[in-house]
């Protein structure tokens, strides 16, 4: 199988896709939508992150695997709780944190159509440890015509 992989950590707290916010565009009074600053700002960070470890625009079938890591909260510090990461069951729902990294590698991807799996997970930290999304990119290059 010909394959190549492409492996990246984004060493920032993960932020989910911000739903589109609305204004009245001053000239035509017509109402324009947007993205929210701190989903533009992430989907920034994300695509300079990993435009330094994939010098190319990604082509053929892709399957993209994101594990995101939150800082541990207070409550889960006392030694009862494990030392490794902790699965996370709170919000941001991990769809809205798929969008927001798949829609940070935009123009990477030939196509946002050519992502046919997506394998994705949240936790909190290790004990110490600092919050993270860890992205791996496998594309099979088998399937391109």
């Amino acid at each position: 199988m010909n394959q190549d992989n492409y492996s990246f950590t984004i060493n920032e707290v993960p932020v989910p896709k911000g739903r589109p916010r609305f204004s009245t565009s001053h000239s035509s009074k017509r109402m324009v939508a947007y993205t929210p600053k701190r989903t533009r700002d992430y989907e920034k960070i994300v695509h300079e992150e990993a435009n330094k470890h994939i010098n190319c625009v990604i082509d053929g079938e892709v399957h993209v695997y994101m594990k995101f890591i939150f800082p541990r909260p207070k409550r889960l510090i006392p030694k009862r709780h494990p030392d490794g990461i902790i699965p996370h069951d709170k919000r941001p729902d991990i769809d809205n944190l798929t969008k927001s990294l798949l829609d940070g590698l935009g123009k990477l991807l030939r196509d946002d159509a050519i992502v046919t799996r997506i394998t994705a997970e949240k936790f909190y930290a290790e004990r110490g440890g600092e919050a993270r999304t860890i992205v791996n990119i496998t594309v099979n290059k088998d399937t391109l015509p």
